[in-house]
């Protein structure tokens, strides 16, 4: 009998995911074509006041950025932009991702790192 009380506990301390808790939360946003600085490829951060939330995406961080963009394209279809960008924070700004790093990158690169399982730095 304490053999089996003890194979309960242990699996009550053993951490459970399920799939839902393996997806990570991307936020999209419309940011208007005016905000982006010309020839930079870059918006400051301030223009976060000016994007208009689309919703979330819910996708595990190991997928592609190449692999989301054909799955927005193949469920989306003529409702999806020509001209989206993958877009990342880097500094006090925002910059627009390059097809190298769209084909080699996942998602969890876009993340910020409590998403991506390790602290973060003050």
């Amino acid at each position: 009998m304490p053999r089996r009380i003890d194979q309960i506990r242990a699996e009550e301390l053993r951490p459970t995911r399920t799939p839902s808790d393996l997806l990570a939360e991307l936020h999209v946003y419309i940011l208007p074509q005016d905000k982006w600085i010309p020839f930079r490829r870059l918006a400051r951060n301030q223009v976060v006041e000016d994007t208009i939330s689309a919703g979330f995406v819910r996708v595990l961080p190991d997928v592609t950025l190449h692999d989301l963009r054909q799955e927005f394209q193949g469920q989306l279809g003529e409702d999806i932009p020509d001209n989206y960008v993958f877009i990342k924070s880097v500094g006090r700004n925002f910059t627009q991702s390059n097809n190298d790093y769209i084909c080699s990158a996942s998602v969890g690169a876009l993340l910020f790192s409590r998403h991506r399982g390790t602290p973060t730095e003050k």
